[in-house]
């Protein structure tokens, strides 16, 4: 390869770390928590880490077959601007000027095709969680001691939301947990909550 063609490649991956560091300020991302992570998938070493090294292989045409590996967010970096990689890519053979223009591309387009990769990941995902919400309170018999406890504390002039405000703390949960629960297990429930 060209020493031109070196600099266009080299020019192009410094962009796409500084695109990268870019995009992650604008998001209010610390760079060191997405370097965790790209690390701690790297380590996992499964489906996360093949997709990446997958990705890694299709970007250069190599002259030989070369294994990529997992490596660190940082020992890539460091290898990028290493001038062993500076020296390795001379070695590759020099792309058509299709070729290189694909390449170029590929890489100016990394970061926008990994968030197409994942916001397609994201569309065929779950759409909603099965079930609904986790009952607070879900025991049976503690939803009736709290239907009790409320019944307790009403009186003349009693106001029911200061009652759900108490009873929340005493069971720790929110008043508005208190009124569900109220409203859901107490007879003539559907009186009191007209009455709120």
């Amino acid at each position: 390869m060209t020493q031109e063609t070196q600099e266009k490649l080299l020019e192009a991956l410094d962009g796409l770390f500084v695109e990268l560091s870019t995009w992650l300020k604008r998001l209010g991302v610390s760079e060191a928590k997405v370097v965790e992570l790209y690390d701690a998938i790297i380590r996992e070493n499964g489906l996360g880490a093949k997709l990446i090294t997958d990705s890694a292989k299709s970007y250069l045409p190599l002259a030989s077959n070369v294994p990529v590996e997992s490596v660190t967010f940082k020992e890539s970096r460091t290898h990028v601007h290493s001038e062993e990689y500076a020296a390795w890519l001379l070695d590759q053979p020099e792309p058509s000027p299709e070729e290189l223009g694909k390449l170029l591309t590929a890489i100016r387009d990394a970061l926008a095709d990994a968030k197409g990769h994942l916001m397609q990941a994201v569309k065929v995902g779950p759409q909603h969680k099965h079930g609904g919400r986790p009952k607070e309170l879900d025991d049976p018999k503690k939803r009736q001691e709290v239907c009790e406890r409320v019944k307790q504390l009403r009186g003349p002039g009693s106001n029911l939301q200061n009652i759900f405000r108490r009873v929340g703390r005493e069971y720790g949960v929110s008043d508005t947990t208190i009124k569900r629960i109220w409203s859901e297990g107490s007879p003539g429930a559907k009186a009191e909550r007209n009455n709120l």
